[in-house]
């Protein structure tokens, strides 16, 4: 089990710096929507609906990705066999 840190111990870097996006797409959200995330004019299904929507843009986003390495992997061996 590992050792649980003490209270002096600072985050890691890794952590400060998605706390530090979450604050800066906090703020963003606020000035694009004028509300934060506290607002209440909205029903369960309605965020339910949000969230659904912001998941199918980011497995668009991973397909994306995954496709150009895709790409960039069949270039690279066609490359290299151009070689031989």
């Amino acid at each position: 089990m590992p050792p649980i840190p003490s209270k002096d111990r600072q985050m890691s870097k890794i952590v400060d710096q998605v706390i530090e996006d979450f604050k800066a797409r906090e703020q963003r959200g606020i000035m694009k929507y004028g509300v934060t995330m506290d607002r209440e004019d909205l029903l369960s299904h309605e965020w339910i609906q949000h969230m659904l929507e912001e998941l199918m843009d980011a497995i668009i986003y991973l397909k994306k990705i995954q496709n150009g390495s895709q790409r960039h992997t069949d270039t690279k061996e066609t490359n290299q066999g151009d070689a031989k």
